[in-house]
């Protein structure tokens, strides 16, 4: 199967695709702005008290 498209439309497709191989967009990132992203997540789930993921 093909799809073309570009702008927002490829950037839904490609996050559509990542969830269906099991892929996060924290997964994306790398070095400090990935770093930055996991420590504001592991604050927010402290924050209500929610279970981090394994």
């Amino acid at each position: 199967m093909t799809i073309e498209g570009e702008d927002e439309f490829t950037r839904c497709m490609q996050h559509e695709v990542d969830h269906l191989d099991g892929r996060l967009f924290l997964d994306r990132l790398a070095g400090p702005r990935r770093r930055d992203a996991l420590r504001q997540l592991r604050t927010a789930t402290s924050l209500h008290h929610l279970p981090a993921a394994p």
